[in-house]
């Protein structure tokens, strides 16, 4: 028999890459099952894609992408820090931005500033901060940026390509924090907060904001971080502890949820444990995660320390394969729970379980034509406490979505057109 504990390894990364927010005060297996059929429940899952799609389209066409379109067109035609920045590093990872596409650029050149490389003078991001901070107008009629020296870091421009006066700002506020740093060769400030906050005239569009914590040791627990095209905002937020760490990505508009994922990992994640592990057990014991998209969530739990001695005392059997994989689905279904759920009326659409399976695997050795027997574990969804014939998720996902797919082509097609990408097409039912 193959060994079956890589399938636990995929657990346990997928669960402590993508389990998502606060811990559950309720677990989603005790759900009752939604009153709906299958056929209704499938139509509200494409429709929660549809809804995906749109908002996308929307937040591609907001004021923020003209606004920062204007701004990166003014320092592709000027370089606001001049001919005494081009020989910095900070200089070279701002200026590639001007090769991009806009909407990368736009979030490039301000972004980038708080990751420049600081291994060459100036040598902290408070220094870089500091040396090139002022006010930086755009001038319309000779198309350069003028600087005015000042405590502030602002740029004026307008805020379309064709625009005659400068009614749009950028404001880039950053403090630093002193002491032990776990970079080596680097004993300067790590950032603390940092913000980029666009503005026409009053209104706030677009903004970068950044915030950390740090131990004694500089090492971060906790990070949050998000980018605003308002009213859509997308945020990305971490902590860390010797027991737990977490991680969420949150895309909103306004007070809609667009798309929320959160993971959290238990363990013993001390730095000294985390360097030379004996087994994946010693670093991570359990985990929760959801991935909702409006209004669907898929959720779950895993209790990977017991489910991975289970698959170890099963491993030391030399049992048949159909056996091995067998007990293996119990085991994960003892020790996992993941259901697809009704975020707002708690109620589940479907359970996934684990099943057994043989299929079949061809292979030559030289000349000879060899066929063998190999087990694998497939996940099934059950859509009912009585459902006696589970349905695979390839076989459920390949019908009824085809309305959804061909919105998100479409949506490919017109992000390759407008930012000369060359994303691929979704082949569905094939």
């Amino acid at each position: 028999m193959k060994p079956i504990n890589k399938f636990l390894l995929v657990i346990a990364v997928v669960f402590t890459l993508y389990s998502c927010k606060k811990d559950e005060q309720k677990s989603p297996a005790d759900y009752p099952f939604s009153k709906e059929n299958e056929s209704v429940n499938k139509t509200k899952l494409e429709d929660a894609g549809h809804d995906m799609i749109t908002e996308m389209k929307s937040m591609e066409n907001s004021e923020a992408n003209t606004v920062l379109e204007a701004f990166v067109n003014c320092t592709n035609t000027n370089d606001p820090f001049g001919t005494a920045m081009k020989s910095t590093p900070v200089f070279r990872t701002i200026s590639a931005a001007s090769n991009l596409s806009v909407a990368e650029s736009s979030f490039s050149y301000l972004s980038k500033m708080m990751k420049a490389d600081v291994s060459e003078d100036p040598n902290s991001f408070q220094e870089v901060y500091d040396e090139y901070k002022g006010i930086y107008t755009w001038n319309i009629a000779n198309q350069v940026w003028v600087k005015t020296t000042s405590n502030e870091f602002k740029f004026l421009f307008p805020s379309t390509k064709t625009g005659t006066s400068n009614n749009a700002s950028l404001v880039i506020t950053y403090t630093g924090k002193t002491g032990l740093t776990p970079l080596d060769n680097y004993d300067g400030d790590l950032p603390a907060t940092f913000n980029a906050s666009v503005f026409v005239g009053t209104k706030k569009v677009f903004e970068i904001d950044f915030k950390a914590s740090y131990n004694g040791d500089g090492m971060p627990t906790s990070v949050n971080y998000f980018i605003a095209l308002y009213p859509y905002k997308y945020e990305i937020s971490w902590t860390y502890s010797s027991s737990a760490v977490s991680l969420r990505y949150h895309l909103t508009n306004g007070s809609k949820n667009i798309i929320d994922c959160y993971g959290k990992a238990g363990g013993n994640f001390a730095k000294a444990n985390l360097e030379n592990p004996e087994d994946p057990t010693d670093v991570f014991y359990n985990g929760n995660a959801y991935f909702q998209v409006f209004n669907i969530k898929l959720a779950g739990n895993i209790d990977f320390k017991n489910l991975y001695a289970a698959e170890q005392r099963i491993e030391q059997k030399d049992l048949e394969e159909l056996e091995a994989y067998t007990q293996l689905a119990a085991e994960i279904n003892k020790y996992m729970d993941l259901d697809l759920v009704f975020a707002d009326t708690e109620q589940k659409i479907a359970s996934v379980q684990a099943y057994p399976i043989l299929r079949t695997v061809e292979y030559y050795d030289g000349y000879e034509h060899y066929t063998e027997k190999e087990g694998d574990i497939e996940m099934k969804l059950i859509f009912s406490s009585t459902d006696d014939s589970p349905t695979t998720l390839e076989t459920y996902f390949n019908v009824g979505f085809q309305g959804f797919i061909n919105d998100l082509n479409s949506f490919i097609v017109e992000l390759n057109n407008d930012y000369e990408l060359s994303l691929e097409p979704v082949d569905y039912g094939k």
